[in-house]
């Protein structure tokens, strides 16, 4: 059980680590004769590889020749600020100056494995300070990673010929996620990594029981038939027959609930259950008259006529949920033990609060989307926005206290989303809040924006006659397959006439009009030459390095493909009002000062031993470090300087910082604490480290600053 914990702590951070190096694959397909735990696994490593990031917008990045010279003989690029070739670096949509910004060492190795950096368009990175140290730099920097969380590291930098260059980056981490790092000069070491944290996984749950094969090619078999089916239902759709779509009028004149709640929730693919309404109030009739309504929110209005409250799968507080599988509405008696409300095919709902006692707690929301056209649901449940969905298109911009406080903590938000099939989206929402004082009895208000990404115009192109080594060519679309008969995988690669990917519009909030973005989605769906469906997905056109892939002893013989050319997003804003603060009595009135008197700062870290004894990766030297907190507070959070020095206390040059986030907190106050580090990029000849603190976050959500030096 250790095995399998330690390596499925690992992974996440494997991947955020791809995430933020730019890095990763493209196999989203479901599959036919793979292992379900391994596909389960490869699957969530690669889609959360090429998870999207959004930070504050760069400077724009010079255009540079469409037929540049040989890198040595370039120019026209960044060399005397490290931050510059950073920015350049990371922002550029020419794989061209990316190569020409890297170590001569690391453009070998980039050709050699032929590795592919494969960023997003709308993948963006806050960039920190950079710190210089003889010939050798780093650049911090930070974004949102796949999970929703803001994860920070640095890009490493070497002067080479007088300019500076890339050659690593790393991601912070703790000791439960450790700090990782991809070596651009060995770049398939990262993946040796990622490979032996599967293993591990893999090793440690055959425990658990092996799968039985007939079971086992079952269950791949129904994943395949879904995957068809949600292809054969994508279709574009139209913006303004979509917000039709979602709206209805009432006129009921003494109906009874019952009919009138399934008649409301047929066209949302639900049925109506009765089992937990009494029957004198779901056979009661119902006088009401309502214009421009949502279907939902007309469900609502007629269980509250009769006493009622609508559910869909889980009650709101359950303390166990029960799974909502998208196939019927719940009317249960009582008023609704918290809030909701409603945006277009949109129920977004309060399902609990969590107080704790230094006025922080988590705010939980539900937000469940029903009868979204396929080709919407598809591309937020399999395509490469899925991430984006979660960290961009789903928002939540402020919490108010009853007397205007600002609750929000402005951070990324834990969060999991569901969808199943071509039936519904459920999305759920931990909001870290602050300032719970005893005066704030309730929240005032919640608003944010939900934004519907809409594919307008969808081209299907049909490829029949499929054979490996070659490439063919039909309206405007090129593909090849790859592969050899009996080895896994085969390899597609899909490329379009005159663009690397396509745009869509988005409306602004203000209504000031139309804004462009990049991106093209496209789904696919291999056949054998029978037209058995032998796997598809969704894929993203600027991803092709890789593109999609299919396991099976024989080639694909029929590849079809629907190419999103034009996608409007449709925003669609909501506000909650008057969430209860039940346990408001047993607050703190006001937040304890900050006391660590007799020290410089609230905490400070000492090195005590290499770890040499210990297994490491590559060249890591794993280290030990212990932390004191001097102050009256507990810390969640910490961020430490570091410099390792030699054997005569000379310094060896800094290296990145050391990041630490624990919940519910790293070091109780008054206390100490020692933790592991894997230390990567250790200088040679380190003998031991000093630390500095730059910052400390405590469990009451206020924060303490070093002074910049």
């Amino acid at each position: 059980m250790n095995t399998l914990i330690k390596s499925m702590t690992i992974l996440p951070a494997l991947v955020t680590l791809l995430a933020l190096a730019g890095c990763g694959g493209g196999d989203r397909e479901a599959h036919l004769a793979e292992p379900a735990t391994a596909a389960a696994a490869t699957d969530t490593a690669n889609v959360a590889a090429n998870a999207p990031k959004e930070t504050p917008q760069p400077p724009s990045v010079p255009e540079t020749p469409e037929t540049p010279g040989p890198t040595a003989e370039r120019t026209d690029l960044p060399g005397d600020d490290p931050k510059e070739v950073a920015r350049v670096f990371l922002e550029t949509q020419d794989e061209a100056v990316r190569t020409a910004l890297m170590t001569e060492k690391a453009r070998r190795a980039h050709e050699e494995n032929n590795f592919k950096w494969q960023r997003k368009p709308d993948q963006r990175f806050e960039l920190g300070e950079s710190r210089i140290d003889g010939d050798t730099a780093e650049v911090a920097m930070k974004g949102p990673g796949p999970t929703g969380r803001t994860e920070s590291g640095n890009l490493k930098l070497r002067r080479e010929g007088g300019a500076w260059r890339v050659y690593a980056t790393t991601m912070n981490g703790t000791d439960e996620h450790p700090e990782m790092t991809m070596d651009f000069e060995n770049p398939m070491a990262i993946l040796g990594e990622l490979g032996a944290a599967l293993s591990e996984m893999r090793d440690a749950m055959k425990n658990f029981g092996e799968i039985d094969p007939e079971a086992e090619a079952r269950i791949e078999a129904e994943k395949v038939s879904k995957v068809a089916a949600r292809f054969e239902a994508v279709k574009a759709v139209d913006p303004a027959a979509l917000r039709t779509s979602w709206t209805v009028d009432l006129a009921l004149d003494g109906r009874p609930a019952g009919e009138a709640i399934a008649e409301l929730a047929a066209p949302l693919g639900l049925k109506l259950d009765r089992s937990k309404a009494p029957a004198d109030a779901i056979d009661a009739p119902v006088t009401l008259r309502a214009e421009g309504l949502t279907y939902l929110e007309a469900i609502e209005h007629v269980c509250r006529a009769v006493g009622l409250y609508a559910t869909y799968g889980p009650t709101p507080g359950e303390e166990t949920p029960t799974d909502f599988e998208g196939d019927a509405v719940t009317p249960v008696p009582g008023p609704r033990p918290w809030p909701v409300t409603f945006a277009g095919p949109f129920v977004i709902e309060v399902t609990g609060v969590d107080q704790q006692p230094t006025a922080t707690g988590k705010l939980k929301l539900r937000i469940l989307g029903l009868g979204l056209p396929a080709a919407v649901l598809s591309v937020l449940q399999e395509g490469s926005l899925a991430f984006s969905i979660i960290s961009n298109l789903i928002k939540v911009e402020s919490i108010t206290g009853t007397g205007g406080q600002t609750l929000l903590v402005p951070q990324p938000v834990f969060s999991s989303t569901k969808t199943s099939g071509t039936t519904f989206f459920e999305h759920r929402l931990d909001l870290s809040m602050k300032g719970l004082l005893r005066n704030v009895t309730a929240i005032q208000s919640v608003e944010g924006q939900i934004t519907i990404p809409t594919p307008t115009l969808i081209k299907e192109v049909r490829f029949d006659t499929l054979r490996l080594g070659s490439t063919q060519e039909r309206d405007g679309i090129k593909l090849s397959m790859t592969g050899e008969e009996g080895q896994l995988p085969f390899q597609f690669k899909v490329e379009v006439e005159g663009k690397a990917q396509g745009t869509f519009e988005a409306v602004r909030p203000n209504g000031e009009g139309p804004e462009s973005s990049e991106g093209t989605n496209y789904w696919w769906l291999a056949r054998d030459a029978g037209g058995r469906p032998l796997g598809g997905g969704v894929e993203d056109l600027p991803f092709t390095g890789m593109g999609p892939t299919i396991r099976g002893d024989q080639p694909p013989t029929i590849f079809e493909l629907k190419l999103v050319e034009s996608e409007k997003r449709v925003p669609l804003t909501f506000r909650i009002e008057q969430v209860p603060l039940k346990d408001f009595g047993r607050m703190p009135a006001a937040l304890e000062a900050l006391d660590y008197s007799g020290h410089e700062a609230p905490v400070s870290a000492v090195f005590v031993e290499f770890l040499e004894g210990r297994p490491a990766i590559g060249n890591a030297r794993p280290y030990k470090i212990r932390i004191a907190n001097h102050s009256n507070k507990d810390v969640s959070r910490l961020v430490l300087d570091r410099t390792f020095l030699d054997a005569e206390g000379k310094p060896l040059g800094h290296t990145s910082p050391d990041n630490f986030d624990f919940e519910p907190y790293l070091v109780a106050k008054r206390d100490t604490k020692e933790l592991k580090k894997s230390g990567f990029f250790v200088p040679q000849g380190a003998e031991k480290a000093v630390f500095r603190v730059r910052e400390v976050g405590f469990t009451d959500a206020t924060t303490w600053k070093a002074e910049t030096r």
